[in-house]
């Protein structure tokens, strides 16, 4: 599912794109979420805690708060794969939006008639990277999950669960083991011999436990501990 941040500090504008976004994901059937922040702190705030986005759309000129290009810079440096897309009133900015590697920038006045052509481009551009993906393939159910949705794995007598935002999970008719060695990534690590661990979901290891975004708490055997901390703070400094 691909992940959209909205963030502009006139009210107005931000529900207005968010509305577009969402008609224009419905109309195409584009499994997306969107997300709304009303200043530059909150979105801020999000990306030091890890949250992903795959496309964000900025206001360059927010005044109560970070400005859009102080928070493209962060952006940048958290996500360094997530698009932007700035919005602003002045085209004056456009230099400024290329330094801080905007995908596009659009004007405020011209909202109605070029959002859609820079969302679509955008989210084409998204879903011809090199995203990883796990195959699930059971009797008449085929469904590709990638990397990122997977929180973790845990082990179901022979089979094994994935467990994802929202509380869905999916039922695979292999051993834990089998499905480690087929997602051969280094994003995943066994937190004990029943489960395996999403490090880039992880927030935080606190008393021998794993915290997730969702909220879920795991605890790590001991004699994983060490390799899931080598793993989170080796993906971590990769974000800075």
């Amino acid at each position: 599912m691909i992940k959209i941040a909205i963030c502009d500090d006139d009210p107005l504008i931000l529900k207005n794109v968010d509305l577009k976004i969402r008609a224009y994901l419905r109309n195409n059937k584009i499994p997306a979420k969107t997300l709304q922040y009303e200043n530059g702190d909150l979105l801020s705030f999000d990306l030091q805690e890890k949250k992903h986005f795959d496309l964000i759309f900025l206001d360059i000129e927010m005044t109560l708060s970070k400005s859009g290009m102080e928070v493209a810079e962060e952006i940048n440096r958290f996500l360094p794969y997530c698009l932007i897309i700035f919005l602003t009133s002045h085209q004056k900015y456009a230099i400024d939006a290329f330094k801080v590697r905007a995908f596009r920038y659009i004007l405020k006045s011209r909202i109605h008639e070029e959002l859609a052509e820079n969302l679509k481009a955008a989210l084409d551009f998204i879903m011809t990277q090199n995203v990883q993906y796990y195959t699930v393939s059971n009797n008449n159910y085929l469904e590709k999950v990638t990397h990122h949705d997977i929180l973790y794995i845990m082990k179901d007598k022979k089979n094994s669960i994935l467990h994802m935002e929202q509380n869905r999970t999916i039922k695979t008719r292999k051993a834990l083991a089998e499905v480690f060695s087929e997602l051969n990534s280094e994003d995943f690590v066994y937190i004990d011999r029943s489960c395996i661990a999403n490090v880039t979901r992880i927030n935080k290891i606190s008393n021998g436990d794993a915290y997730f975004e969702d909220g879920t708490v795991i605890p790590i055997s001991r004699p994983n501990l060490a390799n899931v901390k080598a793993a989170l703070n080796n993906y971590w400094g990769n974000l800075v």
